[in-house]
């Protein structure tokens, strides 16, 4: 980054090439990708958007993540986990909204499903019942 400054290369110009240079990666590396198509049924409701199982939520960038998740149009669902703890997880969601001055009424949106569970144990640490539900439509 020095020495890209002292040869008059401006910080808008950097920013540009290493996007530039992340796009090709992408372009490269990501071609075998499988596209994912919801086709999920929960609850009666058909989800014909993007649904997402989104961990760790409640941290700095997990509510940024899912910030953009909700006001998305694009995702029709988001499933948020995070670990049990002894407050709930709906006012650790709404504190940790607040703190980073993100939008709270997002918290209130019908595509969000917030879950605690641990990523260590069989099925999520879910009950089968949700588990079996995520699993149905995050294909």
């Amino acid at each position: 980054e020095f020495s890209n400054r002292s040869r008059g290369v401006s910080p808008e110009k950097m920013v540009e090439s290493k996007v530039k240079e992340m796009e090709a990666l992408v372009s490269k590396y990501g071609e075998d990708f499988l596209q994912h198509k919801s086709t999920g049924v929960v609850n009666g409701a058909d989800l014909h958007g993007d649904v997402v199982l989104l961990t760790g939520s409640t941290g700095g960038l997990g509510s940024a993540l899912l910030a953009n998740l909700l006001s998305s149009s694009d995702f029709t669902r988001v499933y948020a986990l995070n670990r049990r703890a002894t407050n709930p997880l709906p006012a650790r969601q709404q504190t940790a909204f607040e703190e980073r001055g993100l939008d709270t009424s997002l918290l209130r949106s019908e595509k969000l499903t917030l879950l605690e569970g641990d990523t260590a144990k069989e099925n999520l640490g879910l009950d089968k019942h949700t588990y079996d539900e995520v699993c149905a439509i995050i294909v």
